[in-house]
């Protein structure tokens, strides 16, 4: 089973405890790892090309919640018809103890950011993005 989350999707199956469960069926769940569609109290502080940004804790969240790893995938047009995926090998968030949770999960966020970065180094126009994720950074700044 695969499911890809999307923008507006709303008391459905990305609700915290449904996702879980999907996920602990056998499910793959896709969540883009750069938007943040939820409350902005749910958001990661990383790092990104020296600056601050926000990344959604879902994805970090519930991979250390249902044990399931993290598959971090980019895709990039290399020309008409051909395209390029780089998949990064499976990675699990996973916290020594309940008091290292909120660690792991920024760790994985961090991780994230700097893959991402990466990414847009190398084919720097094809990183769509339809909010700033560094004007929202710095007006949330505390």
């Amino acid at each position: 089973k695969i499911l890809v989350s999307q923008p507006g999707d709303k008391d459905s199956l990305f609700t915290g405890i449904e996702a879980l469960k999907f996920i602990r069926g056998g499910g793959f769940l896709c969540i883009a790892g750069d938007i943040g569609w939820t409350d902005p109290g749910s958001r990661l502080k990383a790092t990104f090309f020296g600056r601050p940004v926000f990344l959604p804790a879902g994805p970090h969240t519930l991979a250390l919640v249902s044990g399931a790893p993290i598959l971090t995938l980019f895709t990039f047009r290399l020309g008409r018809g051909k395209y390029r995926f780089h998949i990064l090998p499976p990675r699990c968030v996973k916290a020594a103890s309940r008091e290292k949770r909120n660690d792991a999960i920024q760790e994985s966020a961090q991780i994230y950011a700097s893959n991402l970065q990466e990414a847009v180094e190398q084919y720097p126009y094809q990183w769509h993005v339809f909010e700033s994720v560094f004007l929202n950074a710095e007006l949330n700044e505390e």
